[in-house]
């Protein structure tokens, strides 16, 4: 933001006056900004007008480097990702990133997905009774009997094989951060890791050693969705109104797309974190 305060003259001086804040508009425009004027009221009986030139957004695509300023560094990968990538739309998606988010190493620090992660563990959601009844028997009918263990599979294809899941909010009526700017509204997900499938009496029972979580999100800008309002000029972001910032929709990144050619909506997979269950978990299905 630039600022250029001067105080108004005898009305035979007004055309240099007019002829400053002519110019002051020009640098303004040539900013990719906008003039808000701001009269303070002093004395004998002269005031000084405040000219401030508001920069905002001359480019969505300066809004990484925003991301960057504020260290939300997940947020920025994942975006410019988005810039480069071919011009594809949800549920038609680009290739995925599975190299982003890191579970333990951040989005486990985060007090909300922490709390979601802490209270899948604490209500062993993998053996819940709708788990049990509605899921379990197709992973036991898709694996078979035998011994498995899966934590070699890709992080998508460990996903086709989730028990169950729950969702994480994304805290946009809150405040903006790296979770915000990289998931949004995203969901933590459990798949069976280490277990045993074995006939038991015309049942099937499941023997779990280990379960693994992961996050999967889409990264993309369907439907109508308010982002924040974003300023380059001091790197400020903000979910509610600011005077200093320009306001960014999913609209936005449909037009940015549909005019440059680029802009792919992709699927995201974290890592996957672990559990080791002892005892191990043994139901029938």
């Amino acid at each position: 933001m630039y600022t250029l305060e001067n105080v108004l003259r005898p009305a035979s001086q007004s055309m240099g006056l007019q002829i400053l804040f002519s110019r002051t508009i020009a640098g303004a425009r040539s900013q990719g900004g906008r003039l808000f004027f701001d009269p303070v009221w002093r004395p004998n009986p002269r005031y000084s007008l405040r000219a401030y030139i508001i920069v905002g957004l001359t480019s969505i695509t300066n809004i990484p480097k925003i991301m960057r300023a504020r260290g939300w560094n997940n947020g920025a990968a994942l975006m410019d990702k988005w810039f480069s990538g071919p011009p594809k739309t949800k549920p038609s998606f680009a290739s995925p990133d599975e190299s982003t988010i890191k579970m333990d190493a951040w989005a486990l620090k985060v007090p909300r997905a922490k709390a979601a992660f802490d209270e899948m563990v604490a209500k062993k959601i993998w053996a819940s009774p709708k788990a049990i009844a509605d899921v379990w028997p197709k992973r036991a009918a898709t694996l078979g009997p035998g011994c498995f263990d899966i934590s070699g599979w890709s992080v998508p294809k460990q996903h086709e094989m989730h028990v169950n899941f729950q969702a994480v909010t994304d805290g946009w009526s809150l405040t903006l951060d790296d979770m915000v700017a990289a998931l949004g509204n995203f969901s933590i997900y459990v798949t069976p890791l280490a277990l045993e499938i074995t006939p038991e009496k015309g049942k099937t029972r499941v023997t779990l050693q280990t379960v693994g979580f992961h996050i999967m999100d889409s990264f993309d800008f369907n439907g109508d969705q308010s982002l924040g309002y974003w300023n380059e000029a001091d790197n400020s972001a903000s979910a509610t109104p600011t005077w200093s910032g320009d306001k960014v929709t999913n609209e936005s990144f449909r037009n940015w797309r549909a005019t440059n050619g680029r802009g792919g909506d992709f699927l995201v997979y974290s890592d996957v974190t672990t559990v080791k269950l002892s005892p191990p978990e043994s139901f029938l299905v």
